[in-house]
């Protein structure tokens, strides 16, 4: 009898911890999900705020990648402008200024030799002709002194042309070394603003893609996000 009871109680007593046991709420994932809601929401929404700023921070990236590449340009071609410019100093210097000052210093050499020539030559026939022929003494030294003085005037009008002529060609040389370097310093303004050019390119293409890759970087972790919370969803249902 005792026995018997015993087993009754057993089984009796079975159903009840089982219904005890059902009636349990559940403590594991579905609490947890739960509780983790609220983060989970926050973390997406500042990641949705990331992407919005990366979005806006790239467009400015952007618009400061086409001012500095207008920029480029416009050095370059004004560099360009600058070696154009000196290259055509240079040119008309050595081309037409030089030539024609040579030929104008010649000019007057050969003229102001040739009046030289002529008051010595007129002097010598004043000297011959007072010296055969009887004149006053007074008219003769004078005629033989104006001679002289044109001769020494023509003297001097040449010497004053060469010294001239020298002093000119000591301009022409230092023009030429200035605009030589006036030349030279364009170009190498101009290889500046190239190699300036190449950097940009460089550092403009390493902003974009950082730029981009950023905004990619977060629309790949939200996307993940929203995969995992639609997963979790369909986890949750019964």
């Amino acid at each position: 009898m005792t026995r018997t009871a015993l087993l009754l109680a057993l089984v009796l007593g079975v159903p009840a911890c089982t219904a005890v046991s059902n009636s349990r709420p559940a403590t594991g994932d579905p609490a947890g999900t739960a509780q983790d809601r609220p983060a989970a929401a926050d973390d997406e929404a500042d990641l949705g705020r990331d992407l919005e700023e990366a979005r806006i921070e790239s467009t400015a990236t952007e618009l400061s990648v086409e001012k500095r590449r207008r920029d480029s340009t416009h050095e370059i071609e004004k560099a360009e402008r600058q070696v154009e410019t000196a290259r055509h100093a240079q040119k008309v210097f050595l081309e037409i200024e030089t030539p024609l000052e040579v030929d104008e210093l010649r000019l007057d050499l050969d003229r102001d030799r040739g009046r030289l020539d002529d008051q010595r030559a007129e002097l010598v026939e004043l000297e011959a002709m007072y010296a055969a022929e009887e004149f006053a003494k007074t008219t003769k030294e004078l005629v033989i002194q104006r001679g002289r003085r044109q001769v020494a005037h023509a003297e001097r009008d040449l010497e004053l042309t060469v010294r001239r002529g020298r002093q000119k060609e000591i301009q022409r040389e230092r023009r030429a070394i200035e605009l030589a370097r006036e030349l030279s310093d364009a170009e190498f303004g101009l290889a500046g603003a190239r190699a300036d050019a190449q950097k940009l390119a460089i550092d403009v293409d390493l902003e974009l893609r950082r730029a981009r890759n950023k905004i990619a970087d977060l629309e790949k972790k939200i996307a993940a996000k929203q995969k995992a919370k639609t997963e979790a969803a369909k986890t949750e249902q019964p």
